[in-house]
Parts: structure tokens; sequence; C-alpha cells
């Protein structure tokens, strides 16, 4: 992501994907704006694949969406 920091082993393909990562690690964001809100703390391990497929995730661990848009709003 642009903005990861310390976060670690990711995965991102697509325009903005993982954008907002500070230092979440272990996910895997495919596609347009895929996991782009994702910014907090020590959770991860997410796979969003598809445009803005957990696009508005802030925090957790262990979320899964396929397809678009999924947890956009």
């Amino acid at each position: 992501g642009l903005r990861n920091k310390t976060g670690s082993d990711n995965v991102a393909m697509g325009r903005s994907a993982l954008g907002s990562n500070v230092d979440g690690s272990f996910s895997t964001a495919l596609g347009y704006n895929a996991i782009n809100s994702f910014r907090l703390g020590t959770s991860g391990q997410h796979t969003g694949i598809g445009q803005f497929s957990l696009g508005n995730l802030i925090t957790g661990t262990g979320n899964t969406a396929l397809g678009i848009p999924y947890l956009l709003t």
C-alpha cells in the first residue's frame, strides 16, 4: 500500500489496492480500491478480490470478500 510503514507479507494488485494500509500484514487485495480503507493496528489476514471488495474495512482479522462491492457501506 501507498502508506505502508511496518506491515509485511501483503500482496496488492490494482489501483489503490491496500492503499491506506499502515501496519497490517498478511493480506491480499486484488482489484481497484480493494481493502483500500484498512489502516489500523496489528490486525490483518484479509482477502479482498474484486473492485471495492472490503473497501470500507477499517480493522479486524481474517475477513474475506469476493466480488464487487462487498463490505463497501
